[in-house]
């Protein structure tokens, strides 16, 4: 399946959630069409690689700069890790289960937080862009050259 193709169809599912879903609708009845709100993160100079949502209101964002900031009022605030990660790290995801750990991925290695943010620990030195987790407890990395990976215990 190409991108393009992959797109649509992400797109075409998401408009057709029944019209509740949505929230209220416009003028005249009209059917609100999902949209991003921007949050300001207070951090012009970072770019954002990697985002991790565990609920609504809260979320982590990794970039630049070896950044991680969290939010945990639907992204009115954003504050840093206590700690951040010895590196710089393009993906974050939440470990499944758990309110306050999480993997980050980058070109130099993985680091794992079980305390919220307040300490990292290098797991791993490979090179990973991406990260994700499933409710499962499977964790999944992918990278250059093809590198895909599952986390093991």
């Amino acid at each position: 399946m190409t991108v393009a193709v992959a797109c649509a169809a992400a797109c075409a599912a998401l408009t057709a959630v029944p019209a509740q879903a949505h929230g209220p609708q416009g003028a005249e009845g009209e059917q609100r069409v999902p949209h991003w709100a921007v949050k300001d993160t207070g951090a012009p100079d970072v770019r954002f690689r990697g985002l991790a949502a565990l609920s609504r209101d809260t979320a982590w964002a990794a970039g630049t700069l070896g950044t991680v900031l969290r939010t945990t009022d639907g992204g009115r605030t954003w504050r840093p890790a206590a700690g951040d990660p010895p590196a710089y790290r393009s993906g974050v995801a939440w470990l499944p289960h758990s309110r306050t750990a999480a993997i980050a991925v980058g070109p130099t290695g993985t680091d794992l937080t079980t305390d919220g943010g307040r300490t990292w620990r290098t797991v791993d030195t490979g090179s990973y862009d991406t990260v994700d987790c499933t409710p499962d407890r499977g964790c999944w990395a992918a990278g250059e050259k093809g590198r895909v990976a599952r986390l093991e215990q």
